[in-house]
């Protein structure tokens, strides 16, 4: 790896680490999910007024701010993807999908190319791409959407005839902002851990085949 790439990932994990850790979005979240099933055997069923405990202070959706790290420790203790929401699904999910993977894919680059650096252990990436594979879920759609706005503002734009916007629609086959996002999740970190594979493999056959010409 030359030195200015090292140099322009190493800037580029700096602002990344920030945005991750600092930056806070607005997401809906039953409280349920905030605790371990052991701290929620615990919560006292009974309110400070002698009244009933109300079950769905716990399991209704409430607004919370939350960072991307914030986000790591809460995921796992998801039964399913929905029960956590975005207020602004359309801007936020992309936000943060695209900034752990890119995140993920620079510390890859750095583990593949330069091993000698040190680098995040791999259980805290994986941890961190638990956050990516929960905000593809609205991601994919988002994206696509997104997409295919700024797309049909531009064409827009640049042809004003309503007439020449459908000829150019269908000129497209209707595909406008189709291939413009991930059409599934992918890891970075499996496909680091299947070239590692490779790589060693590789290199076990070439030491067989040393030993193999030496004996001759």
């Amino acid at each position: 790896m030359r030195i200015s790439r090292y140099q322009h990932i190493r800037s580029r994990l700096i602002d990344l680490h920030a945005q991750l850790s600092l930056q806070p979005y607005q997401i809906y979240l039953p409280r349920q999910f905030l605790y371990t099933l052991d701290e929620l055997d615990e919560i006292e069923r009974v309110s400070f007024d002698g009244g009933n405990y109300d079950k769905g202070e716990l399991t209704r959706p409430q607004l919370h701010q939350f960072t991307v790290a914030d986000l790591i420790d809460i995921i796992p203790n998801l039964d399913k993807p929905g029960r956590m929401g975005y207020k602004t699904p359309n801007r936020d999910s992309i936000i943060i999908y695209e900034s752990v993977q890119e995140y993920i894919s620079l510390w890859c680059e750095i583990i593949s190319q330069c091993p000698e650096y040190s680098h995040p252990p791999l259980e805290e990436l994986y941890g961190l791409e638990g956050v990516a594979k929960w905000a593809y879920y609205t991601y994919a759609d988002a994206k696509a959407y997104v997409t295919y706005k700024e797309e049909k503002n531009q064409m827009a734009q640049t042809y004003r005839d309503p007439i020449v916007n459908v000829l150019m629609a269908l000129s497209t086959g209707g595909k406008l902002g189709n291939g413009q996002q991930e059409e599934s999740f992918i890891s970075h970190l499996d496909l680091l851990m299947e070239k590692s594979a490779q790589l060693r493999q590789q290199h076990q056959w070439n030491i067989v085949d040393q030993q193999n010409f030496l004996s001759l």
